[in-house]
């Protein structure tokens, strides 16, 4: 197996940018990439109502990958999970309520990963029996906004938002 130290199509090795030519080449401007941020509601099952409703953060990358973060368990076991590059978008999903933008960060890095990771390091909560996945998209939105990703009301908007969604589910019955 032969190494290929980025020969150009002359065979003969690259060396970065630089050219054989007088004529300077006029850089083009730095490519931007996109991440679209938002929160993911499910309906509850077997039962839909508020607490049973589970929420996510799902993010769409300009180069058409894409990453569902949520927490899964139960109160006291909730653990961080993550899936790549799902064939089916959440909004296929039985469950799917409702999507809710958050917004669309620009980066000049297709691999930038800042917003997934900080998500990914949010916190759980498994000593209180009332917090729940809700709770973990509150903290990722305020965790967000601390590392200056997203404005104060742009994190408190999709908050309100998914509040609306979670308290549109119908009522448990109280038996």
């Amino acid at each position: 197996m032969s190494k290929s130290n980025r020969k150009g199509r002359s065979g003969h090795h690259s060396r970065g940018k630089h050219s054989h030519s007088d004529k300077r080449e006029e850089e083009a401007p730095p490519e931007v990439f996109s991440q679209t941020l938002s929160i993911i509601v499910y309906r509850g099952d077997p039962i839909d109502s508020y607490l049973n409703r589970h929420t996510a953060f799902y993010i769409e990358y300009s180069d058409g990958s894409n990453v569902l973060s949520h927490i899964t368990g139960a109160s006291g076991f909730f653990a961080f999970d993550e899936r790549w590059n799902e064939a089916r978008p959440p909004q296929q999903s039985a469950q799917f309520e409702r999507g809710i933008p958050v917004a669309t960060i620009q980066s000049s890095d297709p691999q930038d990963l800042t917003i997934r990771n900080i998500l990914y390091n949010t916190p759980i909560n498994n000593n209180e029996r009332s917090w729940n996945c809700q709770h973990w998209i509150g903290d990722g939105l305020r965790r967000l906004k601390e590392a200056d990703i997203i404005p104060e009301n742009i994190a408190n908007n999709a908050a309100d938002q998914m509040v609306d969604v979670l308290m549109e589910a119908p009522m448990e019955d109280p038996e």
